[in-house]
């Protein structure tokens, strides 16, 4: 079992729900690799101090300009997603990126936040590691979000977005694997030093 090195942890394996929940993704530009074997995956605010490339939109990044209620503010968190076929990959679609696979652990860090939707959207809910079972895990790992009624459309568009906030940043030890859409991937993030799973798997970016 791995440690975290900062912080309490908590009791994760109390907490039957976990067994909807597999494993947790970062989408990340292959070129930030190196750093992220470093120093981890960072917040938004401390990750901006440093060089390294951004597949944030501009235009969301405004929109989580807000606290999270008795938390951080929300670009002090680093944040993952349950599942990265979700409507931000469909907006990048890029040769440069992968996905990082997060263990589930990350759970137990003191602190974590879940949000049943994107965390930007003004109808978000911040959960506590005990009201994770209210999610709406058939949305989350829905193949797509596509409904007749606009309303519903909207709706799972948002939940597939649904992210857990770690405090600050998310160690490197706690990343598994990486999935890619090609061999060239494969090769890139192997050049580029990745020592763990690679996995191509083009379907995740909608391929």
């Amino acid at each position: 079992m791995r440690k975290w090195e900062k912080g309490k942890m908590i009791d994760f394996y109390s907490i039957r729900t976990f067994d909807e929940i597999t494993e947790f993704h970062c989408i990340m530009p292959m070129s930030n690799i190196p750093s992220i074997l470093t120093h981890g995956i960072l917040s938004f605010d401390q990750v901006s101090s440093m060089e390294h490339d951004s597949i944030a939109l501009n235009v969301v990044q405004s929109r989580r300009e807000k606290s999270v209620p008795g938390g951080l503010r929300l670009h002090q968190y680093a944040n993952l997603f349950f599942h990265a076929r979700n409507p931000m990959m469909y907006l990048i679609r890029e040769n440069r990126i992968c996905i990082l696979r997060i263990d589930k652990i990350i759970c137990r860090i003191e602190g974590v936040v879940f949000t049943d939707r994107n965390a930007a959207s003004k109808y978000v809910r911040y959960l506590s590691v005990d009201e994770v079972q209210s999610l709406d895990y058939q949305a989350i790992y829905a193949q797509d979000w596509t409904d007749v009624n606009e309303y519903a459309y909207f709706e799972k568009k948002s939940t597939k977005n649904a992210e857990l906030l770690i405090p600050r940043r998310i160690p490197e030890n706690f990343i598994i694997g990486a999935y890619v859409k090609n061999e060239e991937g494969k090769n890139t993030l192997q050049e580029l030093g990745f020592d763990r799973q690679i996995e191509v798997y083009a379907e995740m970016f909608f391929r």
